[in-house]
């Protein structure tokens, strides 16, 4: 099997203007596949998950015939931010880019044919998607994901990136981008089912703390979930290393398509 990776121009309502795409696609296979939409971290772009991490060789390894989309989130968290110099990054992937992709790519379009994932700022991204949007994903994995994020004060004492959690709660108090509020939201939710969740972190991240603390909340929750921890910090040695996990819980995901 031959993966074609293509870096891809498309038009985003949301921005108001172009926004940029890596997308790796099986060649050869005329049935619909799955997508796997992957974030990025903080300080990275589009470009940076395949830069560093073999993802065409694990793919061909476990012969892996789904699609592999990997946004541009800046560093929005990819949440919707007010004022003109923000973005809604939030609409950007659940709207736009799932809808060029679909319009584009010969996918499984609909819920069962989508998995989000990412590592850090995009290990929130996923989960916090994939909750306020789980009409969209039936999974959901992240690596050392960035939980805090509209939760509690980060645990170095940072600000968010320019005042973002702040400019948030000014300009759209009515919006919630905290994973444990949300989890509670649609685990009491008669509308639609929790996606399937798979969380790791590694064991001298700094992160660690509140990725267990949200494997305990869902557990409380009642929300069938599965979380690991792995030797490494919040490093590209650690996700490098544990990528394969993200890799199997997709083609499990997709395993009936």
């Amino acid at each position: 099997m031959a993966i074609t990776k293509s870096e891809v121009r498309f038009h985003s309502e949301a921005l108001g203007g172009d926004s940029m795409l890596t997308v790796l696609e099986p060649d050869n296979c005329s049935r619909p596949l799955g997508v796997l939409y992957l974030l990025h971290g903080m300080g990275d772009d589009h470009t940076t998950w395949t830069d560093r991490v073999d993802i065409v060789g694990a793919m061909n390894s476990a012969n892996a015939e789904f699609i592999v989309v990997i946004p541009d989130g800046a560093g929005s968290y990819f949440c919707n931010i007010p004022g003109p110099n923000g973005g809604r990054y939030e609409d950007l992937i659940a709207r736009d880019v799932i809808q060029y992709v679909d319009a584009n790519y010969n996918t499984a379009a609909e819920r069962r044919g989508r998995v989000a994932a990412g590592l850090s700022m995009g290990g929130y991204g996923s989960l916090m998607l994939a909750m306020r949007h789980p009409e969209l994903f039936c999974g959901v994995s992240s690596h050392s994901g960035a939980l805090y994020f509209g939760h509690e004060p980060h645990p170095f004492g940072k600000e968010y990136p320019t005042g973002l959690m702040k400019l948030l709660s000014d300009h759209s108090p009515d919006v919630d981008y905290d994973v444990f509020s949300l989890a509670t939201k649609l685990a009491s939710s008669d509308e639609h089912a929790f996606p399937a969740v798979r969380i790791d972190c590694g064991l001298d991240d700094y992160q660690g703390d509140t990725n267990r603390r949200l494997h305990a909340h869902l557990n409380s929750l009642g929300v069938t979930n599965t979380y690991e921890e792995f030797p490494g910090g919040h490093t590209w040695d650690y996700w490098r290393a544990n990528f394969d996990k993200t890799l199997n819980f997709t083609l499990e995901m997709f395993r009936d398509l």
